[in-house]
């Protein structure tokens, strides 16, 4: 091995480590990593109450009338049905009392440890992935994506008391708006 290649070689080796500890560094610098255990009672002062006179379905249990197996005019459902007969599910931000962040340069890892199957881990690369964006930085995690039921946009930031504040704003399609927020302690 010739001078210029034993430089070249511990060069590269040296800036790798370099770049090695400086991610490392990075991702341990995130206000977000970490276990955060759910606050009971800082979410409870959060909840907003859902007004009864508002529904978040427009013109539930519509009836369809038919005669003989031939469907009335007027009876029928105006909209398209829905492409599956299940119902969406609430995020697991809202599901879960234990949360693990684990931040990334190029991802965030959320893990569930209290639920199962493919709801307890969540992997959100940053930019758009499979029709989710999202975005982060060291004041806030935000992801949005639609469905053919909803619009969903979460957030996720850092209260002034050191707690972490997730939203989960959800638009179903037809319906209203609705906040949901969680607090969470640093465990």
């Amino acid at each position: 091995m010739n001078s210029n290649t034993l430089r070249y070689t511990a060069t590269s080796a040296i800036a790798w480590l370099l770049f090695g500890a400086i991610q490392v560094w990075a991702e341990t610098t995130s206000p977000f990593a970490g276990k955060w255990v759910v606050n009971t009672g800082e979410t409870d002062l959060l909840r907003e109450d859902l007004d009864e006179r508002t529904t978040l379905i427009q013109n539930p249990g519509k009836v369809r009338i038919s005669v003989m197996g031939l469907p009335l005019p007027g009876g029928g459902s105006s909209g398209m049905p829905s492409h599956s007969p299940l119902s969406a599910r609430d995020p697991a931000e809202l599901r879960s009392e234990v949360m693990l962040i684990e931040v990334q340069a190029q991802r965030i890892m959320l893990n569930f440890p209290d639920l199962s199957g493919p709801d307890a881990m969540q992997i959100m690369p940053k930019g758009e992935f499979r029709g989710r964006k999202t975005t982060w930085s060291n004041r806030k995690i935000e992801q949005k994506y639609k469905t053919t039921e909803r619009r969903v946009q979460k957030t996720w930031s850092i209260r002034s008391d050191g707690r972490l504040l997730v939203q989960v704003m959800i638009k179903p399609k037809g319906g209203k708006k609705r906040t949901f927020s969680r607090v969470f302690d640093r465990a």
